[in-house]
């Protein structure tokens, strides 16, 4: 962007800002900032041309801010969207699939009761480990669709009731510490809640871990949540089946104006931290 008049200095800061943004080096707080102290230093320098590249600056600034809060907006409605069609799954499951499932299998249980041969009742008993197992499952699915903890109680609380289901069935030992002394936004809770069950079902199918950590903290910006366990760990570069999941978590905070980091190696457990801002 060298245009007729402006300082060399200046017209290369320009360019820098916007390559970084271009190039996903730095966010678009970050950029606009950058802008503004260019504009600042611009007009300090009492050049010609000071009031034209102030101006420029601050209009860019202006509309990478405008199209950064236009963008959480959207987002902020596609979440709601997403999680109101989770939540009317979850309901359709509990109240037709489940409902029909549980009476085939008290329907199973009665008829194992008038049955006397020893190969037709061992046939009807292992018809109903098949129900009651599905029957686990979908109960489970649901859950995971839209526990009703996060509608009632704190994000903390949530994620105390879900670490009670995934210790259960994956015997891990699992601490809880809840640094949280506000609540987070609907928006944040629910990327935090959807990025710690990404990080909990990584660590249940893949980590072989004894203990898992799970962390809610805050400060004056923003809410950050933190999964570290003491498991095989894995090389970042290839994530392999837990990368769609994590980049899926990295998706959902960057587009609220948060951030995703893991780090991990071999043998060395695996830290996922998940910040997300305050609105």
């Amino acid at each position: 962007m060298n245009a007729p008049g402006l300082d060399a200095q200046v017209a290369t800061r320009f360019q820098a800002a916007f390559a970084d943004f271009a190039s996903g080096h730095a966010d678009r707080s970050s950029v606009g900032d950058a802008l503004r102290a260019i504009g600042r230093d611009a007009q300090a320098s009492g050049t010609g041309s000071a009031d034209v590249v102030a101006a420029v600056c601050e209009a860019a600034a202006s509309a990478i801010e405008t199209a950064r809060n236009s963008r959480w907006e959207v987002v902020g409605r596609l979440l709601h969207l997403q999680e109101e069609e989770r939540r009317r799954l979850a309901a359709e499951i509990h109240d037709d699939a489940i409902q029909t499932m549980a009476a085939a299998y008290l329907r199973m249980q009665l008829l194992g009761r008038t049955l006397t041969s020893a190969t037709d009742l061992g046939s009807c008993e292992a018809l109903e480990r098949v129900l009651k197992l599905s029957v686990q499952r979908l109960r489970r699915m649901a859950f995971e669709l839209r526990p009703l903890a996060l509608d009632d109680t704190t994000l903390g609380s949530a994620l105390d009731d879900y670490l009670g289901q995934v210790e259960f069935e994956a015997h891990v030992r699992f601490h809880l510490l809840d640094g949280l002394a506000t609540e987070p936004c609907e928006q944040s809770r629910l990327v935090l809640y959807r990025a710690a069950q990404e990080a909990l079902t990584n660590v249940a199918k893949h980590a072989a871990a004894s203990t898992v950590i799970v962390a809610l903290s805050e400060d004056t910006v923003g809410f950050c949540l933190r999964v570290e366990d003491d498991g095989r760990g894995f090389r970042t570069a290839a994530l392999g089946e837990r990368g769609l999941g994590l980049r899926f978590v990295r998706e959902r905070a960057e587009a609220i104006g948060g951030s995703c980091r893991v780090a991990s190696k071999p043998g060395r457990g695996t830290n996922v931290q998940v910040w997300v801002p305050r609105s």
